[in-house]
């Protein structure tokens, strides 16, 4: 009878073995899925409202390949007309970004991080700025076109917040530089000069040339993890 048990036992240990060994890889892909979202769905709102470098529906996936490294992409259709002048634009912004995570002891609650990102944004609308004749000295204004390429560079630093409910908020902070290429089309006379009035305003933002500029990057996300 005792070794009948015995056979037993041990014909019983090895399908044992290998469903404790089943359950124990689940338990740890589950914490680990639970510490560290893979994917995140996310919609920035502030785009929406941007009524001076024009509206764009921006939304993105943060991917998390490691557990302090993810990538951020965003793509913004852009839509609506501006604040200065009701002029409809077209185009589009693209923005995608790498970052380090601070801290990955604490699931699904606040995560610091820093991020290196990169940016470009094409956009195309009808303007109405001054000029001033050249010859004359004469300030006048003019309805014409804006041909518009930027890029550019931000260092960044945030944080990101989970909830029970798979919802998450990022909010960031950061600085950078911009690099614009702006074409104006469609002029009376190409040759005037700009008629820089406000310094704060349009003009900085549909001055014609390529140069650069100090950004910076303030805003929130939120977000959504998938898996």
């Amino acid at each position: 009878m005792k070794s009948k048990v015995l056979h037993w036992t041990n014909k019983m240990n090895k399908p044992l073995c290998i469903l404790i060994l089943l359950l124990t890889c689940r338990i740890v892909y589950a914490q680990d899925t639970l510490k560290y979202p893979k994917l995140i769905f996310k919609v920035t709102p502030l785009n929406f409202l941007d009524n001076i470098s024009f509206r764009s529906a921006q939304v993105g996936f943060e991917f998390r390949f490691a557990p302090k490294y993810s990538v951020d992409f965003s793509y913004g259709q852009i839509f609506g007309r501006e604040f200065y002048n009701k002029y409809k634009g077209t185009g589009f912004k693209v923005k995608s970004e790498i970052r380090r995570y601070l801290n990955n002891k604490r699931p699904r609650k606040l995560s610091r991080y820093l991020a290196l990102e990169g940016f470009y944004h094409n956009v195309d609308h009808p303007a109405n700025n001054t000029f001033e004749d050249t010859v004359t000295a004469t300030i006048y204004n003019e309805d014409y076109f804006i041909k518009k390429d930027l890029w550019g560079l931000n260092i960044k630093c945030g944080f990101e917040v989970s909830s029970l409910n798979r919802f998450v908020f990022d909010a960031f902070a950061g600085i950078g530089l911009r690099v614009k290429n702006v074409q104006h089309l469609n002029r009376t006379r190409p040759e005037d000069e700009f008629h820089i009035v406000d310094l704060l305003a349009i003009n900085i933002r549909d001055q014609e040339g390529n140069y650069a500029v100090f950004n910076l990057s303030l805003g929130f996300k939120i977000g959504y993890i998938i898996k």
